[in-house]
């Protein structure tokens, strides 16, 4: 996973955010999962990281994101879900079987 933050404040990527594999040739999904892992991304910088997924690397998956803004004594200031592949904040999200993602610039959801 790859992301990066432009913008003046620090974000997050909760440890509460989730995937979920395509199951049925994708007929279906299977139950979100948490990926229990989280990554803070302070102005200017670019953040790389690894979740150890449990589902094969060939199986369609499904990410979404809790991704929060923060003032600097790191007070919560915003919270919204991004889910991924996409790119944006929407229910109707499609599947990906890459093993790196590039979420891009996490200030522009603020």
């Amino acid at each position: 996973m790859k992301a990066t933050n432009s913008g003046t404040r620090t974000v997050a990527i909760s440890r509460d955010s989730q995937v979920r594999s395509c199951i049925w040739g994708c007929g279906g999904f299977g139950p979100w999962k948490q990926l229990d892992q989280s990554i803070w991304i302070d102005p200017g910088q670019t953040r790389n990281w690894t979740y150890d997924l449990t589902f094969r690397c060939d199986v369609g998956r499904q990410y979404r994101f809790l991704v929060k803004q923060f003032d600097s004594q790191r007070k919560l200031l915003n919270q919204i879900w991004y889910y991924h592949p996409n790119y944006g904040v929407t229910t109707d999200y499609g599947v990906t079987t890459s093993k790196s993602l590039d979420l891009g610039n996490l200030s522009r959801l603020f």
